[in-house]
C-alpha cells in the first residue's frame, strides 16, 4: 500500500500501477511493520524507495516515480536537498541533539521558536515542538484541557469533532479522528469516552452535543477549493 499518489514514470509510456511496478522487493517476508496498512497484504510485496531528487523517486530496481503526496506531506520542499544536508551535518557535527526538558534550551530551538512566533497570527506566541502532526494534536488536546482547568472549570474535558477525519496516529489523535477501523483499538476506548463525534458536515449537531456536555474544545476546518 502506498501513502499517496507515488507514480511510476517511464518515458513515453502509461504510468506503472501497483500490480505491474517491477521495483516492487523480491522479499517473501518483512520485519518492518507499516503503519495504517494491511500486513498480510504488504508481506512480500513491499515498494522499497531508494531516494530521491527534487520531487522525483527511484526504487531499489532503478523505477522512476513521481511523488505526488511529497512522502507523507512532510517532503513539500522535494527530496535530495544539498543545503539542507550540509546544514544538519554541520549542526549534527556540533551537537547532533539534547533535551530541551525543565530548564534546558540549545540554541536551533531557540532561533526557531523566535522565527515561528514572529511569523504566527497572534501576538507574542509561544512555540511547543514536536515529531509530527500527532505530536501536535496530543499536546494541543492536552494544553486545552489544562487550561480549562487552571481556569476553574476542570469539567470542560469534552471535544466535538467530525467523522472520518484525520488527526494522527497516536491515542487522542486517533479516537478525534473518528475514522471507524481505527477507533476498534482497546487502547483508544479511554479516549473516547471524552471525544464526541458528529456528522461530517452537521452544524446542528454540533448544537445539540454542546447543549448536553462540557465543551473544552471544537474541532472543524472549513476547506475551499
Amino acid at each position: 500500500m502506498l501513502a499517496g499518489p507515488l507514480v511510476a514514470h517511464q518515458q513515453a509510456e502509461p504510468a506503472a500501477t501497483l500490480a505491474d511496478t517491477p521495483g516492487r522487493s523480491a522479499r517473501t517476508d518483512t520485519k518492518l511493520w507499516h503503519p495504517f496498512s494491511d500486513m498480510a497484504a504488504i508481506r512480500g510485496n513491499e515498494v522499497v524507495i531508494e531516494r530521491g531528487e527534487g520531487s522525483w523517486l527511484w526504487d531499489d530496481k532503478g523505477t522512476r516515480y513521481l511523488d505526488g503526496s511529497g512522502a507523507l506531506w512532510y517532503a513539500n520542499i522535494g527530496h535530495g536537498r544539498r543545503e539542507i544536508a550540509d546544514a544538519v551535518h554541520a549542526q549534527i557535527c556540533k551537537l547532533e541533539s539534547y533535551s530541551i526538558f525543565g530548564d534546558i534550551a540549545v540554541p536551533p530551538a531557540l532561533e526557531l521558536a523566535e522565527r515561528l512566533s514572529a511569523l504566527a497570527p497572534l501576538d507574542n506566541g509561544r512555540v511547543f515542538f514536536g515529531m509530527g502532526g500527532g505530536d501536535g494534536t496530543e499536546v494541543a488536546t492536552k494544553l486545552i484541557r489544562y487550561f480549562w482547568s487552571a481556569n476553574g472549570q476542570p469539567e470542560r474535558i469534552h471535544i466535538i469533532t467530525r467523522t472520518n477525519a484525520y488527526h494522527g496516529s497516536h491515542a487522542f489523535a486517533t479516537s478525534i479522528g473518528g475514522i471507524a477501523g481505527a477507533l476498534l483499538a482497546a487502547a483508544i476506548f479511554y479516549y473516547q469516552m471524552f471525544v464526541n463525534h458528529v456528522p461530517r458536515w452537521d452544524l446542528f449537531a454540533v448544537v445539540a452535543t454542546a447543549a448536553v456536555v462540557k465543551i473544552a474544545v471544537l474541532i472543524w476546518y472549513r476547506f475551499t477549493d
